[in-house]
């Protein structure tokens, strides 16, 4: 008998498993490699939502940061916006009346 190793976006911490054995990487995670015995956080900004990942991706306009969290009511994040770590304030005049937006509307 042989064991096969874990495919990217699985793992597995114990020694000796088969490739039907390895877990998938968790939500926020990825396995970009065969044969992990860990998953990798994704970075700041960025974010996998499923499991079983082999990399991760940016967040979406209306999300930032560490899981992709929406942005809070009063800010908002573009898709033109590059700091996928935070959002941006609505400017005097303008504002966002639901979270995860992705635009300032005037009000």
């Amino acid at each position: 008998a042989f064991c096969l190793p874990c495919e990217s976006g699985y793992y597995s911490d114990q020694p000796g498993h088969s490739g039907v054995e390895c877990t998938p990487c968790p939500k926020g995670t990825y396995g970009d490699g065969v044969a992990q015995t860990n998953c990798k956080s994704c970075p700041n900004g960025y974010s996998m939502k499923k499991n079983g990942s082999a990399s991760c991706v940016e967040c979406a306009p209306g999300t930032y940061g560490i899981g992709c969290l929406p942005c809070p009511v009063e800010t908002a994040r573009s898709s033109s916006d590059p700091d996928l770590t935070k959002c941006q304030q609505c400017q005097l005049g303008e504002t966002t009346t639901i979270e995860g937006a992705a635009v300032c509307d005037k009000w």
